[in-house]
């Protein structure tokens, strides 16, 4: 099996979800959420948008199914009220697309057509949830008594799914939170490297995906890392990182477990997710460099900076 390459951050959710290599893992989630059952994946158009909200993400999952219906799907290990504000941006950047595709733009005399549109957020976070749905209206500054504009993302709590029952049904998914389930409680006595590699390990072999995140398994474990740090900055973001060494521009530690200096500028953030993975998982510079798709000056600049801060 080729080796995909990725040209971009990703989520393992997408990468299992949104590959043009399994169409009919999507197909299986368009199914399962949609209440439909169709069965060729030829029919299913994959519709994920780049560069929206963030520099270097992509939303989740977006396709159009059998039925013309367009299907956005985000995958969440947070609540976040939020989502429909993004969904929002998702859609119309989607209808943007969908009308250059089929040669239409908005100032056509005649109707456009478009997809109808669905919002789900799959969610599997420490935190249970019962099945809800989150209204952009319920966002809206000030009394509003007559919505002119809304948008409704159903989450789905996919913890305790059940194999062969409710979203279970759809194989993949099952299979994806048992490997999220395995991976967080190896974590409570293991590296995150560790946690996701045993859990991998540990996939039955009969699992429909197994083949397919073992023969991608490095590249898998950082994805699932990557994220893993992302949440972890943005959660604590200075506390972490100031008693790690990172921050802190006054020492001048010779030990390389410390990164003397303060990290300023747009690069920080860059700098400080290179610290993570590097010091929590074992990876090289140049190796973490590749994985989060830096560009030759992001590089060049964050080398500079962790050389003079003695971290290399």
């Amino acid at each position: 099996m080729t080796k995909t390459q990725r040209e971009y951050k990703d989520r393992l959710f997408r990468f299992l979800f949104g590959s043009s290599e399994h169409k009919d893992w999507s197909l299986q989630l368009y199914n399962i959420l949609m209440g439909t059952e169709f069965s060729d994946p030829d029919q299913l158009t994959l519709f994920t948008l780049e560069n929206v909200l963030y520099k270097t993400w992509k939303n989740d999952i977006a396709m159009i199914g059998p039925d013309g219906r367009l299907l956005l799907v985000e995958q969440q290990s947070t609540p976040s009220v939020n989502l429909p504000v993004r969904m929002l941006s998702y859609v119309s950047q989607s209808l943007n697309k969908y009308l250059a595709l089929t040669g239409r733009t908005w100032f056509d005399a005649r109707p456009i057509e478009i997809p109808a549109p669905f919002f789900y957020t799959v969610y599997n976070g420490t935190i249970r949830l019962s099945a809800y749905t989150i209204s952009l209206s319920s966002l809206y500054s000030g009394t509003v008594s007559e919505q002119a504009l809304d948008l409704r993302t159903v989450w789905i709590d996919i913890n305790g799914i059940q194999e062969n029952e409710g979203h279970g049904k759809c194989r993949p998914l099952y299979e994806y939170q048992w490997f999220v389930k395995h991976a967080r409680q190896n974590m409570k006595n293991m590296s995150g490297y560790q946690a996701f590699r045993k859990a991998l390990e540990d996939m039955p072999e009969n699992f429909v995906i197994r083949n397919y995140l073992t023969a991608n398994q490095k590249e898998v474990i950082m994805l699932s890392l990557y994220e893993y740090d992302e949440k972890l900055v943005r959660k604590n973001d200075a506390e972490y990182y100031y008693e790690n060494g990172f921050l802190d521009g006054e020492r001048k530690g010779k030990n390389k477990g410390l990164a003397e200096g303060k990290l300023e500028g747009e690069s920080a953030q860059v700098c400080r997710m290179i610290c993570s993975i590097m010091k929590n998982h074992g990876f090289s510079f140049d190796e973490t460099c590749r994985f989060l798709c830096l560009t030759e000056e992001e590089i060049r600049i964050s080398r500079k900076r962790l050389e003079e801060s003695g971290v290399l």
